[in-house]
């Protein structure tokens, strides 16, 4: 069987991760391509319900879909949609507990138990974080005597969805510099010159910048994985994110987190938090080494691969071939 993995259409740092970890660890009776026409199956990233009629136009070709579904609650469309199109895809993996967003639907709709057999029961989900790159597993180098500064991340704040410049006014009001990884944040406001901004980063200078840093703040509004916070605990440095069920099931306790809110009462909570010890910031090696467990690539993308597999064999599919794997899907990696 040939595979497309490449993002379509789509560029974020968190994609480009997926797809080189896919390749990597690809199993060798799987085939990568990098023609999109010649693959029997694409992985697409989905983070809007644009990807829905894209799916389904693959789909009437007579290709598989697997979907990665980065995003749901601000992706467009109906959990129903959603469903409709999970039923037919390959795989769907996701940082989201799918099933149980599924079976709140089933609920909702008041469906039999005989309907949820075909309606949810069929969808091959499978339950995992994004993992981190070896170069943010390598030994930890934390500067105590150095200025301080913070680390903010995204690029579309001022439209309801990410908390950035609270970050910076709380920060620069505690004399912290701030380090801003991301786009022009600008268009919504003009950069304070206390503000160093990087977009085009190498992950080199990513790993040194999450090592200095005291905090990385990756607090985006309704959803998001927020990668950073992950590639921050592995450098051993703590990130800030907002409450929410499905990050605290993959970060457990070890970020700082803060309620979802805004303008003065955020600045308020942020510049508390910058007052505590600075021991505070810093992630304990034996906590750092349980992250670098929990999002191992190597463990993610072998479920991945395994259940995709299996889904295969038991659809009939001749195209993929090898010994079964153990499937480590909902194994909480």
């Amino acid at each position: 069987m040939k595979i497309f993995l490449e993002p379509i259409g789509l560029y974020s740092r968190a994609m480009v991760r997926i797809a080189n970890a896919l390749r990597e660890y690809c199993p060798e009776s799987v085939s990568i391509t990098d023609n999109v026409e010649s693959a029997d199956l694409i992985i697409l990233y989905v983070i809007g319900s644009s990807q829905i009629p894209l799916a389904e136009s693959y789909l009437s070709q007579g290709k598989q879909i697997a979907i990665v579904q980065c995003c749901l609650k601000t992706a467009g469309g109906t959990l129903s949609e959603w469903i409709n199109l999970w039923r037919k895809c390959a795989i769907v993996w996701s940082y989201y507990d799918l099933t149980s967003y599924a079976i709140q639907e089933y609920k909702r709709a008041s469906i039999t138990s005989i309907e949820y057999n075909n309606y949810i029961e069929c969808v091959n989900f499978y339950h995992a974080p994004i993992g981190i790159d070896s170069i943010f597993k390598q030994n930890i180098s934390k500067i105590q005597d150095r200025e301080r500064y913070v680390i903010t991340t995204g690029y579309v704040d001022g439209t309801g969805c990410e908390a950035i410049t609270d970050v910076w006014k709380a920060a620069l009001s505690e004399s912290f510099r701030v380090v801003h990884i991301g786009g022009e944040v600008a268009r919504h406001g003009e950069f304070p010159e206390a503000v160093v901004r990087f977009e085009d980063v190498t992950d080199e200078l990513l790993r040194n910048l999450y090592m200095g840093a005291d905090y990385v703040f990756s607090l985006r509004y309704h959803e998001g994985f927020e990668l950073p916070a992950a590639e921050a605990i592995s450098c051993g440095t703590r990130p800030v994110l907002f409450v929410q069920p499905d990050l605290i099931h993959h970060y457990g306790a070890i970020p700082y987190y803060l309620k979802e809110c805004q303008g003065k009462e955020l600045i308020n909570e942020i510049r508390i938090m910058l007052s505590l010890p600075r021991s505070n910031c810093i992630v304990p090696d034996y906590l750092v080494n349980q992250i670098r467990f929990r999002f191992d690539w190597q463990a993610i993308c072998k479920g991945f691969w395994a259940s995709l597999m299996r889904n295969a064999r038991e659809a009939g599919n001749t195209n993929f071939t090898g010994t079964r794997t153990e499937d480590t899907a909902n194994a909480n990696v």
